[in-house]
């Protein structure tokens, strides 16, 4: 292997060497909490001249509370560390030179700050965004969203993410995001996952808008990486939750986790329990014109859905050395579910009433999603030599009963408007292998190389039976028009490659993927079969230059691919209701991604800024079509464009007046323009919109903590219509008690009732189109929960998700 690495990598290890420049010590150091001895991560250090206090050189320290300066010049010199909530500390006299160029600086210990605060207790906590060199990261133990609710609510307070009345998950106002599990993919839809996971079983959302070559390269506005909690501390710990919530129905949840490590193991077991009900509701109203009459539909509708849920995790890791660590876990989620819903329509033809109907729907859904991982780490006796082999299979069943009746009142005695019945069997299940094999190799102290293998294999099963019987008859009668099966398998074999090297000021990292895809999807109704098998290429570019200290410039290139989903393709319609159609396109072919991004990130005492300007160049960009049947049907399929543009710019601005207060502000503007005159003909080609998010922190006495949030979203036009602007107001208050081991938290969300999603079409032909959507947006959650046992995170597995580029980045200091 070492000669392999000599003839491949020698040159650039030839041009490394040149940067080394002889007679430049090196500092390094250790800072802790004086009375915990805790090491203090994210400590500023910085170097400075002794003669005139000029700034030398500085850096912030790692996990451990470590922290190194290399390359400091012969001179006397002193040390000034500090961290939010300590005293500033000075270290006189430290003079490299010859006979002592490494220079090892005794611990320093900080003592917590008695001024300015007075009886408010501060403690040294993560900040709720931090920025990495491709990533940003959502800390969601900073969020108190965390405190009761589901996963799907926490999202809601991510940074440019936002939520719909349908729970579609959008990053920078786009839908197209991939969401992953902690690095991995889910075999069900990331909303309904979501649902089923309580808040606070998540650690941190990471937020990658521009991955480097290592990741999935699919999602075209980026990944969303949800990373759930795991214990990992040395003897026994753990924690137990209640919670509790109202809005128009109850919803209670409850949870455990333990851990314990004792020698060469370390068991862990989770366990989740959530019950309740939500409403939802909202207009509808159509009107379009056939053979030159026009008609009209009202609608109005309002449900809601009961869920039992329960979410079982439990793991093993065993150190079988300093070097080789084996793991396994599994998890499962087992949900009971049951909706209803109330579809009244009116009826107009010609401006004259014509019927009404009243639809009443009822469904059920056993949900069994099952979950399994093992792997192997194992590291090297060079020093962050690593390879890793992970493993990950999924599968889940999720079969649906529905019951459908729809009762007709006709204006015309004489009418031959027959009441429907409907019985309806959808049987779904998913499976899912992932394989990861990845390999880091140190060319030098500043050069790393990471490759490796990665396999997705994808296979759907999908079965919809339906039957009917009208009027007075009891014979149900098979709807040949809408039964079904789907089957479809698709797998990606990858291979890739990266090189990063930070040299002084600049840091920057190259990369390529290749990936080969083969598709198969067989409708066995009709006996269709459709395949597809193509080779990509992904290459990646991320660049880093430090201005200054914590005055950093980013620049990077990604190439991405969103492949069409399941219900895309599925050429057989799908509806919730007789007047809405969903229709797949089996030809709908990927779209590829050219994504750019700029972003600049500067760090003051109390005031950080984080600007990013992105643009992405679409081919074959995929989008929903709504059009009319010639039964005056709405119906929604999907084609593809032959390529769009889109720009936009970001800007996360973080204040902190005080030291007990923190506040963040996300802004975020874009602009899509849509490029295919035969597909784009009288409708809008420029999509645009903005959002806005702002979240406070106060750090208050006696151990009193609260956060306020507000999002807002602005009207948006889109390709046929317009979304009207949305806002919310979350407030929460935290208490902790029990000696600091427990927390009694209460949260309101979308306190002014102001959550809804409103939608009116524009430019369709002969057709008119508009929605507005409700959902239980405002409620109330009591949270208490308690931690006991030992905190010591002596052994613990590292994280699989961590990427390398990490140790690029500049860290948010507030």
């Amino acid at each position: 292997m070492k000669a392999i690495f000599a003839v491949f990598f020698s040159p650039l290890m030839s041009l490394a060497s040149n940067y080394e420049e002889a007679g430049k010590g090196t500092i390094t150091g250790k800072v802790e909490d004086a009375q915990s001895h805790q090491p203090i991560e994210f400590a500023t250090v910085s170097l400075h001249q002794k003669s005139d206090s000029t700034l030398v050189t500085g850096t912030v320290t790692d996990s451990k509370g470590e922290y190194s300066l290399s390359k400091v010049t012969e001179g006397s010199y002193f040390l000034r560390v500090g961290f939010i909530g300590y005293d500033q500390q000075d270290i006189p006299s430290i003079k490299p030179g010859p006979g002592a160029w490494q220079v090892s600086v005794p611990v320093i210990s900080l003592k917590t700050s008695s001024t300015d605060l007075q009886e408010v207790e501060v403690s040294a906590q993560r900040s709720l965004v931090e920025n990495k060199i491709d990533k940003k990261v959502f800390n969601a133990e900073q969020s108190m969203a965390s405190q009761g609710g589901t996963g799907l609510d926490l999202m809601k307070e991510v940074p440019s993410v936002d939520v719909d009345a349908d729970e579609n998950i959008s990053l920078r106002g786009d839908n197209n995001v991939r969401i992953l599990v902690d690095g991995r993919p889910i075999t069900i839809p990331a909303s309904q996952f979501l649902k089923q996971l309580p808040a606070n079983a998540i650690e941190r959302v990471e937020i990658v808008t521009n991955p480097s070559a290592k990741y999935d390269p699919e999602g075209m506005s980026g990944i969303l990486n949800v990373i759930l909690k795991k214990k990992g501390s040395s003897g026994m710990n753990g924690n137990v939750s209640l919670n509790a919530g109202y809005g128009k129905k109850y919803k209670v949840g409850s949870g455990f986790g333990i851990n314990y490590r004792k020698d060469k193991f370390n068991y862990s077991l989770n366990y989740n329990y959530s019950r309740g009900k939500a409403w939802y509701g909202g207009n509808i109203l159509r009107s379009f014109v056939l053979e030159d009459t026009l008609y009209r539909q009202e609608s109005y509708d309002q449900g809601g859905h009961a869920w039992n849920n329960h979410w079982v995790q439990g793991g093993i890791d065993f150190f079988a050395n300093d070097f080789n660590t084996l793991y396994i876990s599994a998890n499962t989620q087992l949900s009971d579910q049951s909706g209803n819903r109330d579809f009244n329509n009116q009826f107009y033809e010609g401006g004259q009433p014509s019927f009404s109907s009243n639809r009443l729907a009822d469904n059920s859904t056993m949900g069994n999603n099952y979950k399994i991982n093992t792997g192997w780490q194992k590291k090297f006796k060079k020093e962050g030599e690593t390879f890793d082999l992970d493993i990950d299979f999924s599968q889940s069943d999720n079969p649906t009963k529905e019951y459908n009746r729809e009762i007709f009142t006709p204006e015309d005695v004489n009418s031959s408007l027959e009441d429907l019945y409907q019985r309806v069997n959808n049987y779904k299940n998913n499976s899912l292998l992932y394989i990861r094999n990845d390999f880091v190799y140190p060319l030098t102290d500043s050069v790393k190389l990471e490759t490796g293998i990665h396999y997705t294999g994808t296979n759907v099963d999908q079965t919809f039976y339906s039957e009917t019987h009208v009027g007075n008859s009891t014979e149900y009668t098979a709807d040949s028009g809408l039964n079904n099966q789907f089957t479809y398998l698709q797998q990606v074999y990858a291979a890739y490659g990266i090189i990063g090297i930070q040299r002084k000021k600049l840091g920057y990292q190259v990369g390529l993927r290749a990936e080969k895809t083969i598709l198969d999807a067989h409708l066995i109704t009709t006996d269709d079969v459709f395949s597809l098998d193509y080779t990509s290429l992904f290459p990646s570019a991320h660049v880093s230059y430090k201005i200054k200290e914590m005055n950093e410039l980013t620049l990077s290139y990604s190439r991405r691919i969103n492949r069409p989903e399941v219900h895309e393709v599925n050429p057989f319609p799908s509806s919730s209701d007789p007047y809405t159609t969903m229709l797949g396109n089996p030809f709908l072919k990927p779209e590829f991604i050219h994504v750019t991004e700029l972003n600049y990130l500067r760090f003051w005492d109390k005031f950080n800024i984080n600007a990013t300007a992105y643009y992405r160049f679409i081919n074959d960009m995929k989008r929903r079509v709504l059009s009319l049947s010639d039964e005056g049907v709405s119906v929604v399929s999907f084609d593809n464009l032959a390529h769009g543009q889109l720009y936009g710019g970001e800007l996360i601005l973080t204040y902190s007046p005080k030291k007990w207060m923190r506040n963040t502000l996300t802004l975020n503007r874009w602009q899509n323009q849509l490029e295919d005159p035969a597909l784009t003909d009288n409708l809008e080609t420029t999509n645009r919109g903005w959002s806005a998010q702002l979240s406070s922190n106060m750090t208050l006495p006696k151990g009193w903590m609260a956060q306020v949030n507000g999002n807002y979203r602005s009207r948006m036009v889109v390709i046929q219509g317009i979304l009207l602007p949305r806002y919310t107001v979350d407030l929460s208050v935290r208490k902790s008690i029990l000696k600091k081991k427990g927390t009694l938290s209460f949260r309101v969300s979308d306190i002014f009732k102001t959550g809804l999603f409103a939608f009116e079409s524009k430019n369709l032909t002969n057709y008119d189109f508009s929605v507005d959507r409700r959902w239980e947006s405002r409620q109330a959650w009591l949270s208490f929960s308690y931690n006991f046992g030992k905190t010591n995170a002596k052994g613990r597995r590292k994280s699989r998700v961590k990427d390398a580029s990490d140790d690029f980045s500049a860290p948010d200091m507030n």
